[in-house]
């Protein structure tokens, strides 16, 4: 079920940003979130009709379709938000939530939204790992693999990995320094042990997962160059 939020032209901000295009480019900007009370939205996604897909890091979700003179913004009345990561797949959206329990949200985890009756309007939501963490370490972005198949989700170190999830790397880690180690005077993530942030990857939709990568700090997000290396960059 989607609800119509706005479809007039963004209003002129006194305080926009300065970007400088190449020559021949032209940067618009054809709509603001903050103007229309639908907060900051960090994670985009496109659909499979090529409409935007954004969610507030604190609210709803929401479809975006830009038309040639108008910006038509709906919300997605499902009770999930919060998203720091959209991919839209398998005739689905991935949602990485980020928020704790509450009425607009069922808690950290990644979830699949999909469309039961073929009216173009996403209502039905299907829970596929639970994550404990969130925050601003919390879960963050998913992405679809080079492979076209395979999904990779990024958390940052204030998220555990589950028990479920199997591994590529060894769990041997340990605080084995040869000095002991010099945690934050202001008790800043001092009970945060390895393995810190992780990347996992899963081959089945999103059903079972793997970690190969962790180590870090809070990475947000993750890409792919055309060799298929995997790229992030730790905060």
């Amino acid at each position: 079920m989607l609800s119509s939020c706005a479809n007039e032209p963004a209003p002129v901000e006194a305080n926009l940003p300065v970007i400088t295009a190449p020559d021949g480019f032209e940067v618009n900007m054809i709509y603001s979130p903050t103007a229309h009370g639908q907060g900051s939205w960090v994670s985009l996604a496109a659909d499979n009709k090529g409409r935007l897909i954004a969610s507030d890091q604190y609210g709803r979700i929401y479809r975006v379709t830009v038309n040639e003179d108008e910006v038509e913004v709906d919300s997605i009345e499902l009770a999930v938000g919060s998203a720091q990561g959209l991919l839209w797949t398998n005739n689905g959206l991935y949602v990485s939530v980020n928020a704790r329990p509450d009425s607009l949200n069922p808690g950290s985890g990644l979830y699949r939204l999909t469309d039961s009756d073929n009216d173009d309007s996403l209502d039905k939501i299907e829970k596929l790992i639970s994550l404990e963490g969130e925050g601003e370490h919390g879960p963050h972005s998913i992405i679809q693999g080079p492979d076209g198949k395979s999904l990779y989700l990024i958390a940052g170190n204030h998220t555990r990995v589950p028990e479920t999830f199997g591994s590529v790397l060894n769990g041997n880690w340990k605080d084995d320094q040869l000095f002991p180690a010099i945690k934050d005077p202001r008790g800043h993530a001092n009970d945060i042990l390895p393995p810190g942030g992780w990347i996992a990857r899963s081959d089945d939709q999103g059903n079972s997962w793997k970690v190969i990568a962790s180590g870090f700090r809070n990475a947000y997000d993750i890409a792919f160059n055309h060799l298929g290396d995997l790229f992030t960059y730790d905060s």
